[in-house]
């Protein structure tokens, strides 16, 4: 419904719609009685379900009380739509992992007005830093595109020098491409594909650093990890905050939770941990 001028979506898919409260709860059950112990909640602006009176967070409260399911994450979710109450619930004791993926696409204001997006940076920047001084140890990562038609150097190097001071804990950068339906099409002052890739080279290294000194940031800590699987001798799983972790083990312990010392980070830039 907010038709961001860089997508084609909405033409793609219509309208927003909201699934069945009841139906996903049906789900979820079903899922979690087949022994899946973490559920992704994902679709197009979270934030907005509604349906027979009900919100996200009543889908949170709800799934929250199914007794074997352990973990509930939210994948990407658009900065306007997160009320209060949402960080609340994420810093306190829930099921709700201590991950946000809030989109942000530029941090220059003149961008992302000519994005059609439905904030300035000061407001996601405020949302932010509540998120992050609120929950612990969490995990904020963000999507930015690179080369949008309106983006100047001036503007690149604006959202460059804010992203590098916030404390993200990953970036996923974008190349920005034409789109035949999006009505970005209809501005004329494109970029240069060879400036795109200069321009995202620059963001991946401050991203390769934020995701690094994230990872520091945990070490010495303990974290409960849902693991995946096994491979080459180690254990491999996530933490709710988004850390891949990884634990020499003669054992197969895919589909178990077990609370985890982070110890260092390897030569591969994995996280090693050993049973707390």
């Amino acid at each position: 419904d907010f038709f961001c001028s860089f997508c084609e979506v909405p033409y793609a898919r219509g309208r927003s719609r909201s699934r069945d409260f009841n139906d996903i709860l049906k789900e979820a059950r079903a899922l979690t009685l087949a022994g899946h112990k973490e559920i992704v909640i994902t679709g197009i602006n979270l934030g907005m379900y509604k349906n027979d009176g009900k919100d996200l967070l009543d889908v949170i409260n709800a799934l929250e009380n199914i007794g074997q399911l352990s973990r509930i994450r939210i994948s990407s979710i658009e900065p306007t739509t997160i009320g209060e109450e949402l960080i609340k619930k994420m810093a306190g004791k829930s099921k709700l992992c201590r991950f946000i993926h809030l989109p942000l696409q530029s941090a220059n204001d003149i961008v992302l007005k000519a994005m059609n997006r439905r904030y300035t940076f000061k407001e996601y920047e405020e949302f932010f830093k509540c998120a992050y001084h609120s929950i612990k140890d969490v995990c904020i990562g963000t999507d930015i595109i690179v080369g949008f038609p309106a983006e100047e150097e001036t503007h690149f190097n604006d959202t460059l020098n804010k992203i590098s001071i916030l404390p993200f804990s990953y970036f996923h950068i974008f190349s920005y491409s034409k789109r035949n339906l999006a009505k970005s099409n209809q501005l004329t002052n494109k970029i240069s594909i060879k400036e795109i890739q200069r321009r995202s080279s620059l963001l991946r290294a401050v991203g390769k650093e934020k995701r690094n000194a994230f990872h520091q940031s945990l070490l010495g800590t303990k974290q409960d990890v849902l693991f995946e699987g096994k491979k080459n001798g180690f254990a491999f799983g996530l933490t709710d905050n988004y850390a891949k972790i990884f634990v020499k083990s003669n054992d197969d312990l895919t589909n178990q939770i077990r609370t985890i010392k982070l110890n260092k980070i390897d030569s591969q830039q994995r996280i090693i941990g050993n049973n707390a």
